[in-house]
């Protein structure tokens, strides 16, 4: 019901004086298109802007965008559908 896991990774970093290690699942849930709000101050702080993106753009994007694969996962999603098995996982230590 979550929608199809298409991407994982477990990064460890700096954030505010922590040292900080997470994993994350990312999944395709379509959705009809709203207008999406910030609502984490923390966040706010680092995020600057919400946008839609056409999938062909995301590969000629200047902004850097997580995962770096973005447009091959979205390619490859729609093209063969979720995959079968959960994708190895990313690993990234900043």
């Amino acid at each position: 019901a979550h929608g199809a896991a298409v991407w994982r990774r477990h990064h460890t970093f700096n954030w505010g004086g922590r040292r900080i290690s997470q994993k994350e699942e990312y999944r395709i849930v379509h959705a009809d298109r709203f207008h999406p709000v910030m609502t984490d101050a923390a966040e706010a702080k680092v995020l600057d802007c919400f946008r839609w993106w056409p999938i062909a753009d995301l590969s000629r994007a200047e902004e850097r965008l997580t995962p770096l694969s973005l447009a091959a996962i979205l390619e490859n999603y729609l093209r063969a559908g979720a995959p079968s098995e959960l994708p190895d996982e990313e690993v990234l230590v900043d």
